[in-house]
């Protein structure tokens, strides 16, 4: 399991109207593969940290990296 946390980025779409402000998020994702489907759908961050839920140890750069 893994913990996300952080802001999301300004989102427009692709008429340049606004799909989503600044706001902070935490959720939970059991798979490494739902943690990289959250990333590629929910993209652009302002501030991302990813958090192995078992062993409480920082893995952003391994999904980022």
């Amino acid at each position: 399991m893994f913990t996300i946390k952080g802001i999301y980025g300004i989102k427009f779409y692709p008429d340049g109207s606004l799909s989503r402000d600044k706001r902070a998020f935490e959720m939970t994702l059991n798979s490494e593969n739902g943690v990289m489907a959250f990333l590629d759908e929910q993209r652009p961050f302002l501030e991302l940290k990813i958090v192995d839920a078992t062993t409480k140890k920082d893995v952003t750069k391994y999904f980022l990296g």
